[in-house]
């Protein structure tokens, strides 16, 4: 499996494509104290993982590789954890690949200024997003 990840103000999946608006930024001010952003997905699915479920997880941690958690009342970790499953297309190639794109948007995260980045594990493999951000 393969991804790449963008980091974006707005991002949407929609039958098959991604549409991103305000992407591939790496430093941001917030509003008002909170970070409003998305994360726009593209999973390569190999031919021999299609037909099954996936575990995917996307946190949100600091400089320091720690899961960023808000100070606040009920603040919880800045995790989401979801099941995707690819289906094979009936006549496809053995080897081929296919795309699995996905957004994600996280509204209203109260940060400090610092360095912050969005990690990507499937199955338990790492992917290393490149969407790492700077709040200033």
């Amino acid at each position: 499996m393969k991804a790449t990840v963008l980091l974006a103000d707005w991002a949407q999946a929609i039958n098959g494509k991604l549409y991103i608006q305000g992407g591939g930024w790496t430093r941001t001010s917030l509003n008002n104290g909170l970070l409003n952003c998305a994360l726009a997905m593209r999973i390569l699915v190999g031919w021999d993982e299609t037909n099954k479920p996936h575990n995917v997880t996307v946190r949100l941690v600091d400089q320091d590789g720690n899961v960023v958690t808000p100070q606040i009342p009920g603040g919880r970790p800045i995790e989401t954890i979801n099941t995707f499953e690819v289906g094979r297309p009936a006549g496809m190639a053995p080897g081929s690949e296919i795309d699995a794109p996905a957004a994600m948007l996280f509204l209203g995260i109260p940060l400090a200024k610092g360095r912050y980045s969005f990690t990507l594990e499937i199955d338990r493999e790492q992917f290393d997003t490149g969407a790492t951000f700077n709040v200033i």
